[in-house]
């Protein structure tokens, strides 16, 4: 299975991506009334769809990237194969891509939207076009690509209007505002995740955001625009979401209270200006990662008690949500130990 797990990337996008897609799909189901019964193999379905489509989009940056890995030192799964191989994979993995849709609900609007996934995902990578090597242009593709258009396609899928058009017809200020806060969230993690690899990109001479601009404006950009917008975006989906989540932003608001506690906030005044460049660069996606899907489940479970097998199935499949909240127990109890 590891070889499985190295070729398809998995580790690279399982908790960080399709975590929060379970939780748009969960909210569908809730807003849908959904039944448990119904809901299953749509979700199951759907989930090897989002499995195909993200390893496609790695395979294709992989092969892409050969030569650029290859001057940096970066390890690239795909060099490996022989250009007969690499062909083969594409055709199973597109393949693969393709087989959950003859099941799944489609129309002209999610067909444009995963016509659009595929073409993002061969100019970002792909010469002569390559937008992974042009610094605007490249984290604006990985934000649409990345994190828009799945939940879009989520959104689609799983409601019961129509069409996607329709899905939004009722409420465009909604809309905007949660498309907003997907380019927010995008943005944030790729300029993080070029910040993760400045230094290969630059051995490999690609053109990043972060390589063009640096780490410093690159952190400031995030602190004092991206994240401050971010937060106060998705603040006003809670708003929204209060109309048909009741109390959706008690969850949120312990989430915060939980965060203050863990990074002791309260020597917020104290830190250093370094530390505090570092201190929030991720912590909205504990929420959305960890947290969003498994508010979410709760009240599913409240409509329906059966619900509860969704969220032992999500835990299975996301053992980092719970691996993630005894790490910070655990710290926050070994850092009280201490003082005592």
């Amino acid at each position: 299975m590891r070889w499985l797990n190295n070729f398809l990337r998995v580790s690279n996008w399982w908790h960080y991506k399709a975590a929060p897609l379970m939780a748009f799909i969960y909210a569908k189901a809730y807003i849908n009334k959904a039944q448990p019964e119904t809901l299953i193999v749509p979700a199951i379905v759907f989930f090897l769809a989002v499995i195909g489509i993200a390893s496609l989009g790695h395979f294709i940056n992989d092969w892409a990237d050969i030569e650029e890995d290859r001057r940096s030192g970066k390890q690239n799964y795909v060099a490996g194969l022989s250009h007969k191989q690499r062909i083969i994979s594409g055709i199973l993995l597109t393949l693969f891509c393709l087989a959950p849709w003859l099941y799944l609900k489609t129309d002209v609007q999610i067909i444009a939207l995963l016509c659009l996934q595929l073409l993002l995902y061969i100019v970002y990578s792909v010469r002569p076009f390559r937008l992974k090597n042009r610094h605007i242009s490249g984290i604006v593709a990985d934000t649409l690509y990345g994190h828009v258009i799945p939940a879009l396609v989520v959104l689609a899928v799983f409601s019961y209007y129509g069409s996607f058009m329709q899905l939004f017809s009722f409420n465009n200020l909604f809309a905007f505002i949660l498309i907003t806060w997907l380019f927010c969230k995008g943005m944030r993690n790729i300029i993080l995740h070029q910040l993760d690899d400045r230094k290969k990109d630059r051995m490999a001479g690609i053109n990043t955001f972060v390589t063009r601009f640096g780490n410093v404006f690159s952190l400031n950009f995030i602190n004092r625009l991206i994240l401050p917008l971010e937060l106060f975006v998705f603040m006003l989906l809670v708003y929204f979401a209060c109309d048909t989540f009741r109390n959706f932003y008690i969850p949120f608001f312990a989430f915060l209270f939980y965060t203050f506690m863990k990074f002791s906030l309260w020597k917020i005044f104290v830190l250093p200006p370094r530390q505090m460049r570092f201190k929030f660069l991720f912590f909205l996606n504990d929420f959305y990662e960890d947290w969003l899907p498994v508010v979410i489940l709760g009240y599913l479970i409240q409509y329906d008690i059966y619900f509860v097998f969704y969220l032992v199935a999500h835990l299975a499949l996301f053992p980092k949500t719970i691996l993630n909240l005894w790490k910070d127990l655990s710290r926050v109890y070994s850092r009280k130990a201490v003082k005592n």
